[in-house]
């Protein structure tokens, strides 16, 4: 299966079997290993707002939100799913609260989104992509000079990854 954004808007899916099928929300970003799961943005049109979500089926998104209490997007965005664990029950990403406040999140149907926070005081951190078993989470940290340190997520723990020639830039 590939995912993916289209130019004019929307998210799509491809498969030999298939090929290209529109599925709606804002763009589709990644899917679970499984093949069952695609996550992205969805529109939360009441509310004229873009929300990280599972594509359900047809055009029909399932919203996450963004961590609690009560965010407040920034722009037009709330959050963007970005991973997928194997099944597809565990959904990670980028959650706003303002444009001040965007911190990685974890995602899952008991749970709801928990924000992974940031090591670092007032800069962003991102969650890219999750393990099949839903236990190592990988992105990014933003750091004071405005690098992106790739950093990894254990039991909600933060830990920036380096290299043999020093910090590593964003981790897929």
């Amino acid at each position: 299966v590939v995912v993916g954004g289209l130019r004019t808007g929307g998210g799509f899916y491809w498969m030999p079997t298939t090929g290209v099928v529109y599925i709606g929300g804002k763009e589709a970003i990644a899917v679970s290993r499984d093949g069952q799961t695609i996550v992205g943005t969805g529109i939360n049109a009441p509310a004229a707002r873009f929300e990280a979500g599972k594509w359900l089926r047809a055009a029909e998104w399932q919203l996450l939100g963004s961590f609690p209490p009560s965010p407040t997007p920034c722009d037009a965005t709330l959050s963007t799913g970005y991973g997928s664990n194997g099944d597809g029950s565990i959904i990670v990403g980028l959650g706003h609260n303002g444009c001040s406040v965007a911190h990685a999140f974890r995602w899952d149907a008991t749970t709801g989104v928990v924000d992974l926070g940031s090591s670092v005081e007032g800069r962003p951190s991102r969650a890219n992509r999750i393990s099949a078993d839903g236990k190592v989470i990988v992105g990014w940290q933003g750091l004071p000079n405005g690098f992106w340190q790739g950093a990894r997520w254990i039991d909600g723990r933060q830990e920036l990854l380096v290299g043999p020639l020093g910090p590593v830039s964003e981790a897929q």
